[in-house]
């Protein structure tokens, strides 16, 4: 049995990209360059990250303007401007920062309002699910080993416990037998 896994790692060409940081966050959005990245779940970060990038994009048009309150300096306006070349994590947040609002919406409230709202777990939720599987789509996150070589594995852990524990029953600790 041990020759067959031998043969199949020999005749298996393992191929390893590199990724360079810089041309990941090029070719995706934020929050799945990240979850790429690091391979983790979104945070609440990554969601500003998206709706930076979509300012940034022009997607989303920023207005700054003087505060009233004489705490803070400044207060932040985002408004819709271009729903065009979007992917569907965007095209979510997108969805999610104007939801019920105004065509223009004062940025800090409205995510604090996101975060009190009662859906936003769920939300939050489903987001992750769209970003694991377009992470799968690309093909990131995906099981490398295939499963009949798993369980292979599996059954060689097995026999080789059950080898242990008889010698150790049969013959002690004794190396050698007499």
């Amino acid at each position: 049995m041990g020759d067959i896994l031998i043969i199949f790692e020999k005749e298996k060409k393992y191929e390893v990209t590199e990724i360079n940081e810089e041309e990941l966050f090029k070719k995706y959005n934020p929050l799945l360059a990240g979850c790429i990245q690091g391979s983790r779940e979104i945070l609440a970060r990554d969601i500003i990250g998206v709706i930076l990038n979509l300012i940034e994009k022009k997607n989303i048009n920023l207005e700054i303007f003087p505060s009233t309150m004489e705490k803070e300096g400044y207060e932040y306006y985002i408004s819709k401007n271009n729903e065009n070349g979007m992917d569907i994590i965007e095209r979510f947040i997108y969805n999610w920062i104007f939801e019920k609002q105004k065509p223009k919406v004062n940025l800090q409230k409205r995510l604090e309002e996101i975060a009190k709202e009662k859906e936003s777990n769920e939300r939050f939720k489903t987001l992750n699910n769209i970003t694991k599987r377009t992470a799968n789509k690309i093909g990131a996150n995906n099981a490398k080993v295939p499963i009949f070589l798993r369980i292979i594995n599996v059954g060689i852990l097995i026999v080789a416990i059950i080898e242990v524990v008889n010698h150790i029953l049969f013959n002690r600790f004794d190396v050698y037998t007499k």
